[in-house]
């Protein structure tokens, strides 16, 4: 426990502990703490301060980097000078990191930065460790230390700690190490430049460091640089900083980047979402009744293989994409799962509950195991889609993408749809800069088109459903979660849904040739009663696409037969 951090929570004010409680509910679940250094122990758990920083968006994380660099108890005006913005710029976001609890004002107001933040981050900055951890090392004898000394012009006489000091203070002086550098072998600057900039860890030539008259010996012999092992060598924070010179400021970003927007008819979005909402549970009951009878099979290697998927596309009238999306939602809300006895995926007992429920409530069964899901079944990688069902190496990074890009998309105004994905993207790595760039701009696609299929998106604008969602990214909940509560019984949630559905027909039109038709999204119950005695010939469309069907074309039509319809 970090006594520091009790401290300042003694201290704190009624408001302020609220606020550190309601942004950190880790440290208050059951059982409650009751008292201060529970609470202390729980704010400064590793891997809680791990989850608090991914929710942190990109400045909060440049001030902490920023502090992990010129050392414990940085008073705000330093680390305003070293970031080079005004204080007042800065303070907002430091109350943002004392909100969470990860950093906190001592006595003098100088920054004090959680001792478990310091863990997790391994180079700040790029840059690496201290001098002082290499020169404190076991592998560094006093014989070295004094050799050392001298080869910088230090007096090599004196205790250990006082010569550290000295080494210490001349490799962290941009002007001495300059004039150090005017008798170095040529091509040594360059070599430090290459470390300062893009390391603090590179491979190296060991042979280079034993061999006399080589820059790289003469680093190493002057504590520009340390080699772990033979073929890696490290420079030491304070050297590299001074390699940068006086002028290097590291980025600080307090403003988002802006996202290309486009106006868009709130009336067309909502309405797009009345035509997705119900589809979706009607094909997700659909698909669940085709592989109740027949069992959907394996491959050896896991996951559901490509002439599976499009066999069950064509007979249950979906695309491949939905499909894919809906064979992954189902098997996440344990609507679908494996039976020995049978071989393959099958419906669940959850599934005969799940049915008798009213639609919002299954359509957010649907939306909450989307919510968590931890893999992307139309993010092509390589230009293939991966298996159905099948190990994704990213994992839980996924869904935080998914959540991450939604995240975004809630922070525009109603009637506002994103022009431009680039920018979208840009902007959800700000808000959240701890996921991987690469992976972020591999799946916002996906998780975009996911969005559209299940009218959580539409026009490139977020949904109410997808805004309902959007709140719900701290409760999202766990892919191996059997139910997810506090997502699928939302007061907010359950209204978008039923908004979401209330269009939904539980009649149709028959004509003289028996000809059944529905003006209009069909309910479940509908849908499942016609599929049974007559034929679908067409469909409302589905998607929330860009060009989106006026109301008089979401109707769908059963061509039925005399036989079929016949009262008995």
């Amino acid at each position: 426990m970090d006594d520091h951090l009790l401290g300042w929570l003694r201290t704190l004010d009624e408001a302020r502990l609220a606020r550190v409680l309601s942004n950190r509910p880790d440290a208050i679940a059951a059982p409650w703490p009751r008292r201060l250094d529970t609470l202390a122990q729980r704010l400064g758990n590793g891997f809680a301060v791990m989850e608090a920083m991914r929710a942190l968006p990109l400045p909060c994380l440049e001030i902490a980097q920023a502090c992990l660099v010129l050392g414990d108890r940085t008073p705000p005006d330093r680390l305003a000078a070293f970031l080079d913005a005004p204080v007042a710029t800065l303070t907002p976001w430091l109350d943002v990191l004392y909100d969470h609890a990860l950093a906190w004002p001592d006595d003098e107001g100088r920054v004090h930065l959680a001792e478990a933040v310091s863990r997790w981050w391994a180079a700040p900055l790029g840059l690496g460790e201290p001098l002082d951890h290499y020169l404190n090392s076991w592998t560094v004898s006093n014989d070295t230390l004094r050799a050392l000394a001298r080869n910088l012009g230090l007096p090599p006489h004196g205790n250990k700690r006082r010569t550290i000091a000295r080494v210490t203070e001349v490799l962290s002086d941009g002007v001495r190490l300059a004039a150090l550098l005017r008798n170095a072998p040529e091509g040594t600057e360059r070599l430090l430049a290459d470390f300062a900039w893009d390391g603090p860890v590179r491979d190296v030539d060991g042979g280079r460091f034993v061999m006399l008259g080589t820059p790289e010996k003469w680093a190493a012999d002057h504590g520009l640089l340390y080699r772990p092992r033979w073929e890696v060598a490290e420079m030491p924070r304070e050297v590299a900083l001074s390699v940068r010179g006086p002028g290097y400021h590291p980025p600080f970003s307090p403003e988002p980047p802006e996202i290309a927007t486009i106006p868009v008819d709130p009336e067309e979005v909502d309405h797009l979402m009345t035509l997705a909402a119900p589809h979706v549970v009607e094909r997700c009951a659909a698909l669940l009744d085709n592989t109740a009878k027949t069992p959907l099979p394996l491959l050896k290697t896991g996951g559901v293989g490509v002439r599976e998927v499009r066999r069950v596309a064509k007979e249950t009238g979906c695309d491949e994409d939905e499909t894919r999306l809906l064979l992954e939602i189902c098997a996440v809300s344990r609507l679908l799962a494996f039976d020995e006895k049978s071989g393959g995926m099958v419906p669940t007992e959850r599934f005969d509950r799940w049915r008798l429920d009213e639609g919002s409530a299954r359509l957010r069964v649907l939306l909450s195991a989307w919510w968590r899901m931890e893999r992307s079944s139309l993010r092509k990688i390589e230009g293939k889609y991966p298996t159905v069902l099948g190990d994704d190496q990213s994992g839980a990074a996924v869904a935080r993408v998914r959540r991450a890009v939604l995240g975004v998309l809630s922070h525009l105004p109603s009637g506002t749809a994103f022009a431009d994905r680039g920018s979208l993207v840009r902007n959800a790595h700000w808000h959240a800069p701890l996921l991987d760039q690469a992976l972020l701009t591999d799946c916002a696609a996906a998780a975009l088109e996911e969005a559209r299929l299940l009218g959580v998106l539409a026009n490139d604008a977020l949904t109410d459903l997808g805004r309902a969602l959007a709140g719900l990214a701290a409760h999202a909940g766990d892919e191996n979660d059997d139910t997810v509560p506090l997502v699928e019984h939302d007061p907010v949630l359950v209204e978008a849904s039923t908004r979401a559905l209330a269009s939904v027909r539980r009649s149709a039109l028959f004509g003289p040739d028996l000809t059944a038709v529905v003006t209009g999204p069909p309910s479940t119950e509908l849908a499942e009663l016609l599929d049974r005695v007559a034929e679908r010939e067409s469909r409302g469309p589905p998607r929330c696409g860009a060009s989106p069907p006026r109301a008089s074309a979401a109707r769908s039509t059963w061509a039925t037969t005399p036989t079929s319809c016949s009262p008995s």
